[in-house]
């Protein structure tokens, strides 16, 4: 279990190298995730938010069981929050929560000159 949790953060520290991020706001973003996963939370798919050559954050998309939404509170304590979509999923009664989240910066508006 525990070379199953170092191979999947190393993946993912992999695959963020990948955007010429800073290197410790991937570093916040890869033990974010890890701790999401290790609570619990089933992952869906993880990506770079932003337009190359700038890669500002990171998405996440998974689901988590209703008996556990008091995790939820482990999504926004990431450093780098910006906003978290949560949908109940299963009619009439919801048995799991899809949960999307996004850590990053804000980048700054630049104004283009002669405009």
């Amino acid at each position: 279990m525990e070379d199953d949790i170092k191979k999947y953060e190393q993946s993912l520290l992999d695959y963020l190298k990948s955007s010429k991020m800073d290197k410790d706001r991937i570093r916040s973003y890869t033990t974010t995730i890890v701790r999401l996963k290790n609570s619990g939370f089933i992952l869906d798919k993880i990506w770079k938010y932003g337009q190359p050559p700038i890669i500002d954050g990171v998405v996440i998309r998974g689901r988590l069981r209703i008996s556990d939404a008091g995790k939820l509170g482990e999504v926004i304590s990431g450093p780098g929050f910006r906003w978290c979509d949560v949908f109940p999923i299963g009619i009439p009664f919801p048995d799991l929560l899809e949960v999307r989240a996004k850590y990053g910066e804000e980048l700054e508006q630049f104004e283009t000159p002669g405009r």
